[in-house]
């Protein structure tokens, strides 16, 4: 998931959409799926805003899973204030 910045209006794209952009460093984990080989066809632009890559054909549900839980743990200890137990 993107995340942007309530106090910046969200950039535009030509045809009017709203551009994700990764405005805090507070971010929620972006997760991009691809399968082997498709990596070249994704733009820099949205390799940058990108946390962590799931190789669809390669990657096993349980390996997944810990980066999904791992990257869920970094996003709630960086948003919790240090005197709340987690």
């Amino acid at each position: 998931m993107i995340h942007q910045a309530a106090s910046k209006p969200p950039a535009r794209n030509a045809g009017g959409e709203k551009q994700p952009t990764r405005a805090e460093p507070t971010s929620r984990p972006v997760f991009l799926l691809l399968e082997r080989g498709s990596s070249a066809s994704v733009p820099i632009k949205v390799m940058r805003q990108v946390d962590e890559i799931v190789w669809l054909l390669e990657d096993t549900p349980l390996f997944v899973a810990g980066r999904i839980r791992a990257a869920t743990e970094r996003y709630i200890r960086a948003i919790v204030p240090p005197c709340w137990p987690i």
